[in-house]
């Protein structure tokens, strides 16, 4: 009897481990073709490209896909000085509103190429699928 009180919490916690292994797996995630307005972005993919990685951690770490795949609606404006402003979430599917937001922070400011114009406005999504 003490053997079975001993190896069913052993059990039980490898069972708990596996799942919360799996639901903080970071999701694969794909890019959009960008849709500009008012002009071109020098570098903007390779900007977009960089961001995959802490993207699938945003959503990994702040309550993952609620389905087998997600997606996020993405915009901004790129300024003369080549930073996102005015970042926002215009629609979020099966992804969490806590991940949504790390998402628009990680973004704010960032880094994103050369406008041709000023400004031009950026209008893109992140699909995301689990693994």
């Amino acid at each position: 009897m003490r053997i079975a009180f001993l190896i069913l919490p052993i059990l039980l916690l490898g069972a708990v481990s596996a799942a919360a292994e799996e639901a903080a797996l970071p999701p694969e995630v794909a890019l959009s073709k960008a849709k500009l307005t008012g002009g071109r972005v020098e570098g903007l993919e390779e900007a977009l490209e960089k961001t995959r990685e802490a993207v699938a951690h945003c959503v990994a770490v702040h309550g993952g896909l609620t389905g087998d795949s997600g997606r996020l609606d993405v915009q901004f404006l790129v300024r003369d000085r080549g930073r996102a402003e005015g970042v926002e979430v215009m629609r979020a599917q099966r992804v969490t509103e806590e991940a949504a937001t790390c998402v628009q922070r990680l973004l704010k400011n960032r880094l994103i190429g050369t406008p041709s114009d000023d400004p031009v406005g950026v209008l893109y999504a992140y699909k995301f699928s689990k693994r």
